[in-house]
């Protein structure tokens, strides 16, 4: 049961006793300020020993705004003798769904350090791009989006971006990630994985089927982590030699070091 939904109990009594029951009420109420009984009555006009029955006709608002936690309930059955019972049910309400999806992933490589051709070359300071989008229909908070690697050519120079509040359906990109690639670095593809953690809700993943790997990795409840994994390629520096006779020289852009 998540803020915001209407619910629609099954609360399945049996008759336990050796008589057949008539006119039967079971009720359901609450104390919690944060659930509304809109339906709390079902009545059956007999009910035989031994049948266990559904009461399919309660109906329950929970607040849009209600924090996680656990709603008491009081189911009340009395029939036609008077006779009466009660029990106690437990209703848990969680944490709004969080889903992240995956928009787009590229690399910027501005001077100094880089050449602005979009691509990682040794020795160079690259910025990630990672625009990802809340596909979720609820606000997620505390959003941290956080980039690692296992890669021994490439240091994360800044590794983590922070969002107190990201609207539902809202894109963003996470500018200020950073990674240096060591100047020996050979041509090879990279993984990268970027975790985004929210501090409410379960949390799932999408991603489009063209993108690089991504996997899921859930938290324990309120806190959840979503991990996909993107490909970062390691190019050559963009150069150019030409010789004549025994003297070479290098064409190309200097290079600057961070």
């Amino acid at each position: 049961t998540r803020p915001g939904e209407r619910i629609f109990p099954r609360i399945r009594l049996r008759n336990d006793g050796d008589g057949d029951g008539r006119d039967v009420r079971v009720s359901l109420s609450t104390l919690d300020a944060d659930v509304t009984v809109v339906s709390g009555e079902a009545t059956h006009g007999t009910w035989p020993a031994g049948a266990a029955r559904n009461n399919e006709a309660l109906v329950l608002d929970i607040a849009p705004d209600a924090q996680p936690h656990d709603a008491a309930l009081v189911v009340d059955v009395v029939d036609a003798d008077g006779s009466a019972w009660r029990f106690d049910v437990t209703l848990p309400i969680v944490a709004p769904a969080v889903e992240f999806a995956q928009r787009n992933f590229w690399l910027f490589d501005p001077e100094p350090g880089g050449d602005r051709d979009g691509a990682a070359n040794p020795g160079e300071r690259v910025f990630p791009r990672a625009r990802l989008q809340n596909a979720g229909l609820d606000i997620a908070h505390d959003v941290r989006v956080a980039l690692s690697t296992l890669d021994p050519d490439v240091t994360v120079a800044s590794s983590n971006v922070s969002h107190a509040t990201w609207a539902p359906r809202a894109a963003r990109n996470n500018v200020g990630l950073a990674l240096d690639i060591a100047l020996d670095a050979t041509p090879h593809d990279v993984t990268i994985q970027v975790a985004v953690t929210a501090a409410r809700g379960n949390s799932s993943i999408r991603s489009p089927s063209n993108t690089g790997r991504w996997s899921s990795r859930f938290g324990t409840p309120g806190y959840s982590t979503l991990s996909p994994a993107a490909i970062v390629t390691v190019r050559p520096r963009p150069e150019s030699a030409c010789c004549q006779g025994s003297d070479c020289a290098m064409s190309g852009r200097p290079r600057r070091r961070t």
